[in-house]
């Protein structure tokens, strides 16, 4: 789960500084997300903002992939949002919404079923 989250901090923090004007063409195409231009402190706060917000979007993914089915279901719901973009204008952009939010509600459901099993006292032992 680190190792997910420094991978893509360092990828997408050496892309923002490095290939700033094509890193704003993949958000923008990508994701539909609008980054500024890093050249003043505004700029660079704001980038900074976006890698870590992606970061954790990252570390939560890739925490829930590794775990068991319904959390599985959480991180592949998080993991289609994600990739849906912040603005949804296309209809496949709404369609992995929804299917994002019908496997995030599906992966909670089944999440909250599995209990965590109770030692139950036997009559005897009463």
């Amino acid at each position: 789960m680190v190792v997910a989250g420094l991978i893509s901090l360092a990828v997408l923090s050496v892309a923002i500084e490095r290939y700033s004007g094509f890193a704003q063409v993949v958000a923008l195409y990508g994701l539909r997300l609008d980054l500024p231009i890093t050249a003043g402190v505004e700029g660079k706060a704001y980038a900074a903002m976006v890698v870590a917000a992606y970061v954790s979007v990252a570390m939560a993914v890739a925490g829930c992939l590794t775990g068991n089915a319904a959390s599985r279901l959480l991180g592949y719901g998080l993991l289609l949002l994600a990739t849906s973009g912040h603005q949804i204008v296309a209809t496949n952009q709404t369609l992995f919404s929804l299917c994002g939010l019908c496997a995030l509600a599906l992966g909670a459901v089944r999440l909250e079923d599995t209990a965590v099993p109770s030692v139950a006292l036997s009559p005897a032992a009463r």
